[in-house]
């Protein structure tokens, strides 16, 4: 919050920052990047989506956004792919390319007992 001292009495009044004081104004950047899975094996086909923007992935995991509408500070991006986690990535673009790479993690199904098919933290039974 700023705090500005006006002329009459010295009384400070609070001007509330807004979001664009953070963030910045809004801007036109290009994306670059791939999206791959905990493995470093690309993920084909997964959707990602930069402020405005939305494309999809090739077959090497690879993709491009041009004209993405995002603020000076701030750009989110957004990766989704049936069977995959949503992945989210937060950044200050730059002025040029911005070069990302986002990474994916295969859903699991939540363990509800200690003794579920995914078989670890089991006791061991001699």
């Amino acid at each position: 919050m700023n705090t500005e001292k006006s002329s009459d009495k010295n009384e400070q009044t609070n001007k509330a920052n807004t979001l664009t004081d953070y963030l910045g104004e809004a801007v036109v950047r290009e994306f670059i990047g791939t999206v791959s899975d905990e493995n470093n094996k690309p993920i084909e086909n997964a959707t990602v989506t930069i402020g405005n923007k939305t494309t999809v992935t090739d077959n090497n995991g690879h993709f491009k956004i041009k004209d993405a509408r995002v603020n000076e500070h701030f750009a989110s991006i957004e990766a989704t792919k049936e069977g995959y986690k949503t992945g989210n990535l937060n950044l200050e673009p730059k002025d040029k390319i911005n070069e990302v790479l986002v990474l994916l993690h295969k859903e699991s199904e939540p363990c509800l007992f200690w003794f579920c098919k995914h078989n670890h933290s089991l006791p061991k039974y001699n």
